[in-house]
């Protein structure tokens, strides 16, 4: 599993040392990461908006235009339950991380020892409270996030998993995946299993998915769809408390 990282800071020369250093902390626990850098709230908002989804984010407070605070705000009512490490040259502003149900702040200038801690926190946080779908396609075994489905769809002799990144396919019976899968995901017809956190929205006939693609219900299928998808939702949890 890939782990993805943004870092939003305006100060370029503090962002290529807080990738530098998620990098080196990556490398020590044998992990991979894909760190992007982002020098304002905006830039990264319409990323996110744009589909892109991060494990991790690392905010910077206090920044020109939107703060790292109000950002976190947004993206907590839409939904996004990334975890949240607010970076931050002043105390007085730790008490908003109880707001978005931050993981944890970094005080300026940042002490490497304390950032690997709290990364290691993130990581831990993502492993324990993520379920995954073992798979073999091509010849290799891949572990795929639940988070990461957007749908999986049966094929004349394959099953087809769509993630955000990635599209396996894999020599087994949609059935017995989906024997596999919790209740996040729906099979909202005879040939497709939707994640229920990649819907946009549901109609009578159809579901759009995160992906920009639609996917057609089965007969007498939307209220059953429905319920699931609001249910889905009241009961998600974001991340962890303040510590």
């Amino acid at each position: 599993m890939e782990i993805k990282i943004a870092v939003c800071e305006d100060k370029e020369e503090q962002s290529q040392y807080i990738k530098f250093i998620a990098g080196r902390w990556a490398e020590e626990n044998r992990l991979q990461i894909q760190a992007e850098m982002f020098g304002s709230a905006e830039n990264l908002k319409l990323e996110i908006a744009g589909g892109k989804k991060y494990d991790i984010l690392l905010l910077d407070i206090e920044m020109g235009g939107q703060s790292g605070v109000e950002l976190a705000r947004e993206l907590r009512l839409s939904g996004d339950n990334a975890a949240i490490i607010f970076i931050t040259a002043l105390a007085d502003h730790i008490s908003e991380g109880y707001d978005v149900s931050a993981l944890h702040y970094l005080l300026k200038p940042i002490k490497e020892d304390k950032f690997y801690e709290v990364l290691t926190k993130a990581y831990k946080n993502m492993t324990e409270s993520k379920r995954f779908l073992i798979v073999n396609s091509n010849g290799k075994d891949h572990r795929i996030s639940f988070d990461d489905i957007i749908y999986i769809e049966a094929l004349r002799n394959l099953v087809a998993v769509k993630t955000i990144d990635n599209r396996y396919e894999v020599r087994q019976n949609i059935g017995k995946i989906e024997q596999e899968l919790d209740n996040s995901f729906f099979r909202c017809q005879r040939s497709y299993i939707v994640m229920l956190k990649h819907i946009k929205y549901i109609s009578k006939t159809e579901v759009l998915l995160d992906s920009g693609e639609t996917i057609s219900l089965g007969r007498n299928i939307y209220k059953e769809l429905y319920k699931a998808f609001i249910n889905y939702f009241k009961g998600e949890r974001g991340a962890d408390q303040w510590a």
